[in-house]
């Protein structure tokens, strides 16, 4: 994937988050087009967390863990 400009631009008034969790049955390759196919770095971005990065068999230079946020009885890493 290539640089989102999107991720520098004016945060909308509205917009969706959305997290999701990988099936260890996925492959790697198979992974990878999907998000290819439904993120085109304007208008949807995607963002990639160093586990999974790992987990893909990849390296992102001065990619590092987020920290987890926590209260309330719920984390979110």
């Amino acid at each position: 994937m290539s640089a989102q400009s999107g991720i520098l631009a004016e945060v909308p008034r509205h917009a969706r988050y959305l997290s999701c969790t990988l099936s260890l049955d996925v492959r790697a390759d198979d992974l990878l087009q999907g998000l290819k196919e439904v993120t085109d770095g304007e208008s949807v971005v995607l963002g990639l967390g160093q586990p999974l990065v790992q987990l893909l068999g990849s390296n992102v230079s001065g990619l590092d863990s987020a920290p987890v946020y926590s209260g309330a009885g719920i984390g979110i890493p």
